[in-house]
């Protein structure tokens, strides 16, 4: 019983380290998107006050 507990309890260790990193890679990504877009966005914002758009 107590091999089943330990190997249970390694199990979802790694399972929870399995998440942590994929959620802090996606945090990333989804971080490096948001800048992208908003200066992009801040971009065409400043073209339009410019009149050129």
């Amino acid at each position: 019983m107590s091999k089943f507990t330990v190997r249970c309890y390694k199990v979802a260790v790694w399972l929870v380290g399995v998440g942590v990193a994929i959620a802090s890679i996606g945090v990333a990504v989804s971080s490096v998107l948001s800048a992208k877009t908003r200066t992009e966005d801040d971009h065409v914002f400043r073209l339009r006050l410019n009149g050129r758009l």
